[in-house]
């Protein structure tokens, strides 16, 4: 820990400029958004499914539109880039408070998930992943903790904030903070500049062991390179696992309690042991990425989530859902760890904002699959017990693949050094 606290004090303003990104885009996360969600359906009169259905294609189509915008990254500073995406989420804030129609709605929808799940989010980790090389691991874990502190804080203002505001003037009100207070954050602490453990901050040694040492690529991949590599095939089900079985899973928390017979409060209740667990995960991840590598902690960190699922398969007792979301939050903990810090450790830190836009866009499809996919084999009478099985089984393939990945990185490693 003394390490983190070192890494932390000589790297604060840049750490900052991650971690309010990271927490505020809570703004455009499902959690926040489904705050409104008796709001929205009342005021424009649809259903659960038809207000299912405006948010998936909203999803939808902010993964597409990201693909392209997220890539901007790599053509301008980190700063200015963030200050764009700040006053884009600004703006669908606006649009959210003044939607008249189910179209002005799905429109403030598209713009909440583009630029708050999508580029906040985008924004930092691609900042951490390029400003770092020897000290990645701790500086994504760091950033990323803004995550789990915007779940536990703002939904607590919003809950406060409803009691004297309506919704309209709420997001009104988000459109306010993120000018008036996030924007001027991000201009000030997006000048800091990294601060690593040992210089050679650009990764790259005399002796060509950048690969062992910095553990950044030797050259830079384009996109389209990435699409045509065997490696990023192989690892694609193992970075898709978790966004997809987490999502369609919570997604049907209802359907999963109603079948344990657990209360839904208590259910509700163990989401502090899954943020506890994430938390812990990023920062002791962080150390060991830095020690060791992602790639080579890649086909392990999802074997939490997998005992996570055997116990929800095979356990009806109350503390099985306390047991699943610490498991899970191992995982999820290191989602956007081994992630953001995987790419620039594969194909290089040049492409790194096009590479990454295209995969976090990768991402958000499979979450906006995971609860139609699930829903479906649920209305066929499957179990949530036997889904939980099917997706532990799912992980360990997966693994078992990405090791096959991780020994031709070797291969290739050793080829490049010979």
């Amino acid at each position: 820990m003394s390490n983190y606290f070192s890494f932390i004090k000589k790297n604060i303003r840049l750490l900052s400029f991650g971690f309010t990104l990271t927490c505020f885009s809570a703004f455009g996360q499902t959690f926040f958004i489904a705050l409104f969600g008796a709001e929205f359906r009342n005021e424009f009169d649809l259903s659960n499914s038809q207000f299912g259905g405006v948010y998936s294609i909203a999803t939808l189509s902010s993964a597409l539109t990201l693909m392209g915008i997220g890539r901007l990254i790599d053509r301008t500073s980190h700063t200015r880039f963030a200050a764009f995406v700040c006053c884009g989420l600004a703006t669908a804030c606006v649009v959210a408070s003044s939607a008249s129609n189910v179209l002005m709605l799905g429109l403030a929808l598209y713009g909440l998930r583009l630029f708050g799940q999508g580029l906040m989010t985008h924004t930092a980790m691609t900042t951490m992943a390029r400003c770092y090389d020897r000290d990645r691991g701790k500086s994504i874990s760091l950033a990323g903790t803004g995550v789990p502190a915007g779940e536990a804080v703002l939904p607590f203002l919003v809950v406060s904030a409803a009691a004297i505001l309506d919704w309209r003037t709420a997001w009104l009100a988000f459109a306010g903070v993120l000018v008036i207070f996030v924007l001027p954050i991000v201009l000030f602490t997006g000048s800091g500049k990294p601060n690593e453990s040992e210089s050679d901050t650009d990764g790259r040694s005399r002796d060509g062991a950048i690969q062992r040492r910095g553990f950044t690529a030797s050259r830079d991949f384009t996109t389209a390179e990435v699409l045509r590599d065997l490696r990023f095939l192989l690892l694609l089900p193992v970075f898709l696992a978790t966004p997809f079985i987490t999502t369609g899973i919570m997604f049907h928390q209802v359907v999963l309690v109603e079948e344990k017979g657990w209360s839904l409060a208590w259910y509700a209740a163990t989401f502090s042991g899954f943020a506890a667990a994430a938390t812990v995960s990023a920062i002791y991840l962080g150390t060991l990425v830095d020690r060791i590598g992602t790639v080579s902690i890649l086909p392990f960190y999802l074997l939490g989530i997998a005992a996570g699922c055997v116990v929800l398969a095979t356990v009806d007792h109350p503390a099985a859902a306390l047991l699943f979301m610490l498991l899970a939050g191992v995982s999820v903990g290191g989602q956007m760890l081994v992630t953001s810090a995987l790419w620039p450790e594969l194909y290089g830190r040049k492409h790194i904002g096009a590479i990454r836009s295209m995969t976090t866009a990768m991402m958000i499809v499979a979450t906006a699959g995971s609860p139609f996919a699930f829903g479906w084999l649920i209305d066929g009478a499957v179990t949530m017990s036997t889904l939980a099985g099917y997706c532990a089984l799912y992980i360990l393939v997966a693994s078992a693949v990405a090791v096959a990945a991780v020994k031709r990185h070797r291969n290739a490693e050793l080829q490049h050094a010979l």
